[in-house]
């Protein structure tokens, strides 16, 4: 099982974003100053809001100074944003980004696919992509499938694929909007919005897709988990039941009433700032991932009840992760991976049940095992990720306007399509 240290990301690496520290929650503006950014040429142009604004970065870390070996890692851990990620740094795959370029997906579940260890694979083409007994699957990568142009969609930090309506994700921007949320189709056709009565957004980071109190219905779940300067005492995530998207004339935008919000508290009282919620859909236990600028993460889980009670829920602190900065993560729909992104990377964990196992491994044994490099197009202030509902891949976008939506697309039984 190979290892990979993880490389130090600099201030010369992330100088084009503009990064600095901001002493808001929301996270303030900073001006971009590449002048002296030898790199700045690594991460491209920088993403300009539609009213000139650039995108908040101010909870990118200044640094992250050290350099450690994290355990169970595989593949590569800190891919070059412009190689794709993943596997050994060819992209995984030939090169042309993988599937036909409609957002198709294969007619093929996880439990039967061949997986591979991507560290130790290289791919001249996606025909070799078959190594019988490894742990890690091969993704191919990001292929851009749609643009999404919205004015109203400036900043998207959280995207779910949908259980209800097929082939439609719901999306919601970063802090300073208003408690709204949009439905948008593959093809990145925003549809409209649904607004919540009675709910507050200070800084919404996360949204899921996940079960809750009502047997067989699917909800959504919005964390308002952001706190870039570490002073709320406590967040909020709130649960509703999952909208139908009927045929109304688009865009629409309609009120939506039943959202709860629930409030959280982390161990001991003390403040994380958060990117990342994920809603396990096998028991509906929320996973929150903290942002550090560490290269481990702290995880905390919560089990909501059917009602808000009337003092804050704590959270349990459960265990880390070797990834930093987390900006977004989610399930796939049949609880055997959890995916967790940060602006550069990504990694997967995988639990399946054996013959000498047969029940499905624990949340906490799952994060015990290896932790699998998967492709992650650097894409500026990319924050969220979520699975496709047949878990033959997944799909990334970043905040801006005009950004590209990519989809992930998985090798099936490790071979190529």
């Amino acid at each position: 099982m190979a290892q990979v240290r993880i490389r130090v990301l600099t201030w010369a690496l992330l100088g084009c974003l503009g990064c600095g520290c901001s002493g808001s929650s929301g996270g303030g503006k900073v001006p971009k100053d590449t002048s002296e950014t030898p790199a700045a040429d690594l991460a491209g142009e920088v993403t300009v809001m539609e009213d000139g604004r650039e995108p908040d970065s101010s909870h990118i870390p200044e640094t992250l100074d050290m350099e450690r070996v994290p355990d169970g890692v595989q593949g590569d851990p800190d891919p070059d944003p412009r190689d794709g990620g993943g596997g050994d740094g060819d992209g995984a795959g030939d090169g042309d980004g993988g599937g036909d370029g409609d957002g198709g997906a294969w007619d093929d579940g996880l439990s039967d696919q061949t997986v591979v260890d991507v560290a130790d694979t290289h791919l001249e083409d996606s025909s070799d992509a078959t190594l019988p007994g490894s742990e890690c699957p091969i993704y191919l990568e990001g292929l851009a499938v749609a643009t999404v142009a919205w004015p109203a969609l400036t900043e998207a930090s959280g995207l779910a694929s949908s259980a209800r309506n097929a082939g439609l994700f719901w999306v919601h921007n970063d802090s300073g909007d208003t408690a709204r949320f949009f439905a948008m189709s593959v093809a990145g056709t925003v549809l409209g919005e649904f607004v919540l009565t009675g709910i507050a957004a200070e800084d919404w980071e996360d949204i899921a897709v996940g079960p809750g109190p009502v047997a067989g219905e699917s909800y959504l779940y919005l964390g308002d988990v952001g706190d870039n300067s570490l002073l709320r005492p406590t967040i909020q995530v709130v649960r509703l039941p999952e909208p139908l998207v009927e045929p109304w004339e688009t865009p629409f935008s309609m009120e939506l009433e039943g959202a709860h919000s629930f409030d959280l508290v982390y161990p001991e009282g003390k403040s994380h700032n958060c990117e990342t919620l994920a809603v396990d859909p096998l028991d509906a236990t929320l996973v929150l991932v903290n942002k550090t600028g560490d290269i481990f993460s702290s995880v905390f889980t919560v089990t909501l009840p059917e009602l808000p009670p009337p003092q804050p829920i704590p959270l349990a602190f459960l265990t880390t992760i070797p990834i930093g900065i987390s900006t977004g993560g989610d399930f796939s729909p049949d609880g055997t991976t959890l995916l967790v992104r940060n602006y550069f990377q990504a990694f997967i964990w995988q639990r399946f049940p054996t013959p000498e196992e047969p029940e499905m491994p624990t949340l906490a044994a799952m994060l015990a095992g290896p932790a699998c490099a998967v492709p992650m197009v650097f894409e500026g202030l990319g924050e969220s990720v979520t699975f496709a509902r047949d878990v033959a891949g997944y799909y990334t976008l970043s905040e801006g306007v005009g950004q590209s939506l990519y989809l992930y697309e998985r090798i099936p039984n490790g071979l190529g399509p």
